[in-house]
């Protein structure tokens, strides 16, 4: 059922190689042969149907969050040969913090409907969300000022501040793995393309002066931060904060 020509054409590629995999996967379950050999039992069902959802574009760090939830799923299948509605609505349950309470139904919920939708006998859970206290965020009277202590600190962290208030781009992706030759010929402009972005459309920002002024251009496939080609790692820049 799954159709690479549906998807927009640069994700048609990647499409068709989860299409050859699967049907690899497929043959290899099968003794090498396209007619159905033997039933698949609940278990190969679920970790085929798991392996699908996990091939999906999804960004690491919501991959490896569904990879554990679907790890505690595995084992009530393992142990229990099924995964009750009980079982499923006393995992979120034991959150006191709201938060963690929302985050860990809402990726069961991810994980159960795909399930449920691809024909694995699953119950969906019926929990609500809670409701969150929500934090009042007050203006930056001194924004230049905060700039300044930032810079202090580290400068890298200082040119990814001003790129993330400046020009409105995402810090731990589109900042971190920016090249010289996402830049325009007189650093005006930074492109960067639908694979880049987290919304898959190609975008195009204005660069201020007093950025370009910090700017010293290297090597077109260069990382602006490091000067080579392997950008600084994930969390870099959450650790710096």
């Amino acid at each position: 059922d799954l159709k690479p020509n549906n998807y927009p054409i640069n994700l048609r590629r990647k499409q068709t190689k989860l299409l050859a995999k699967l049907t690899y996967d497929y043959l290899i379950r099968n003794n090498y042969s396209f007619k159905e050999v033997k039933q698949q039992s609940k278990l190969e069902r679920f970790d085929y149907l798991i392996d699908r959802k996990l091939s999906e574009s999804l960004s690491v760090k919501y991959k490896k969050d569904l990879k554990t939830y679907s790890q505690v799923l595995r084992n009530e299948l393992v142990n229990k040969g099924g995964i009750s509605k009980q079982f499923l609505i006393n995992i979120p349950s034991k959150y006191t913090n709201n938060t963690s309470y929302n985050t860990t139904r809402r990726h069961l919920n991810v994980l159960v409907n795909y399930l449920h939708e691809h024909g694995f006998d699953v119950q969906k859970p019926t929990l609500k969300t809670r409701k969150q206290n929500e934090t009042l965020h007050k203006p930056i009277n001194d924004v230049k000022g905060l700039l300044d202590e930032v810079c202090c600190f580290n400068k890298n962290l200082h040119l990814c501040c001003l790129l993330t208030y400046c020009c409105l781009l995402r810090p731990h992706q589109e900042i971190r793995r920016l090249k010289w030759s996402d830049f325009s010929e007189g650093l005006k402009t930074i492109s960067l393309s639908g694979g880049k972005v987290k919304s898959k459309r190609n975008r195009v920002v204005p660069v201020p002066i007093y950025i370009r002024e910090l700017l010293i251009k290297g090597q077109p496939h260069h990382n602006i931060f490091t000067d080579t080609t392997r950008p600084l790692n994930q969390d870099y820049f959450k650790t710096l904060w």
